[in-house]
């Protein structure tokens, strides 16, 4: 099955690709986490940087300045780092990537596991991306900023 999944994402065009991957993080990792946050009525903190801004900037800063940001630094920037260090281990940069992009949204231990998941995803997109011969850092920062126009337009 995952094979199967695998062959069909490598054979796509480059935006079907990040919206079937857009649509994978909003289904399968933020509904599920939204829904046992608020079943156990738990606290995901958050930043009050954003959240107190007009919608317009909210929408450059959410949307595209802390996507690009976040995608040169923790998942292109830690990726190649770790790449250079372990070349043969794509697993340790994946790990490494999703981990320092979890702490950089450390507002709370759930959020965190939640963030670590979201990175999983993100720097998994930099090797299908160099598979597919299209650019990782556009693949990576169009999710990313997909995901947090969403989160943006929910919370506003």
């Amino acid at each position: 099955m995952l094979k199967k999944i695998s062959k069909f994402l490598l054979k796509t065009n480059s935006v079907l690709f990040v919206f079937i991957t857009y649509l994978f993080t909003i289904i399968i990792l933020d509904f599920p986490f939204l829904l046992l946050i608020n079943h156990f009525e738990l606290s995901i903190g958050g930043t009050n940087l954003i959240n107190n801004l007009n919608l317009p900037k909210m929408l450059f800063l959410g949307v595209l300045f802390i996507p690009i940001i976040e995608t040169a630094i923790f998942q292109i920037g830690i990726i190649k780092l770790f790449l250079l260090i372990f070349p043969k281990y794509t697993i340790i940069s994946i790990v490494a990537s999703a981990t320092f992009f979890s702490f950089a949204h450390s507002y709370s231990v759930y959020y965190i596991i939640y963030m670590f998941l979201i990175g999983v995803v993100l720097a998994s997109l930099f090797f299908i991306a160099n598979k597919k011969k299209i650019n990782p850092f556009w693949t990576i920062f169009s999710v990313h900023a997909l995901h947090n126009l969403t989160v943006v337009l929910i919370n506003y």
